[in-house]
């Protein structure tokens, strides 16, 4: 009786072995089935997927080395000035460029270049950064700078604007200037040790 049961029993794991291998085969069949049929969308797919990485890695690539050129020549006309270098600069970076026609400009204090340059700009940070630097040159225009749409020199100027008040001898102006500079600002103690000097 032991004998037929284990008899029994091992056929039921045969028929569930042949199952799953039926199963398998079921499966592959039918993969094999859907490639052939869809070979030429499958191939097509897998070359689109394989051109679009290259195409991306290559775009990447191209990119860094346009920002290191950039760069590059950025550095060189600091040294030197080079009209040539200059335009190729302009047509690989426009932001770089408009960053070296800044510095050229401060460096000789050309204010009218500036406000040229200032006119001209759509970078935001840069064109804060000219605001406050002609703000800076004239020694005139701090206040409305700093009283302006969120400037992002707001507290360096605001110690310049107090420290030319008290040059002048407006202590009360001065003192309400540094009283903008934000307790946060990496700026704070300098403007507290300063109101602290026109205190004595």
């Amino acid at each position: 009786m032991e004998k037929a049961l284990s008899l029994k029993e091992n056929i039921e794991v045969i028929k569930e072995e042949l199952s799953a291998e039926e199963k398998f085969l079921e499966s592959v069949i039918k993969t094999e089935s859907f490639y052939k049929k869809n070979k030429k969308l499958i191939i097509g797919v897998a070359l689109a997927v394989a051109v679009g990485v290259i195409c991306s890695m290559g775009y990447n690539y191209l990119a860094e080395q346009k920002a290191q050129k950039a760069n590059e020549l950025y550095m060189t006309l600091l040294q030197n000035k080079d009209s040539a270098k200059e335009n190729e600069l302009k047509e690989l970076n426009k932001n770089l460029y408009d960053l070296y026609v800044m510095q050229t400009a401060l460096k000789s204090g050309d204010v009218q270049k500036l406000k040229s340059l200032k006119s001209s700009l759509k970078d935001p940070i840069l064109k804060d950064m000219i605001t406050y630097q002609i703000a800076s040159l004239e020694k005139k225009g701090l206040m409305p700078y700093i009283g302006g749409n969120k400037p992002i020199f707001k507290d360096f100027a605001s110690l310049e604007a107090a420290y030319l008040a008290f040059e002048n001898k407006d202590t009360k102006k001065a003192k309400d200037i540094l009283s903008l500079v934000s307790p946060t600002s990496t700026f704070y103690q300098l403007a507290q040790s300063l109101n602290h000097y026109m205190k004595q």
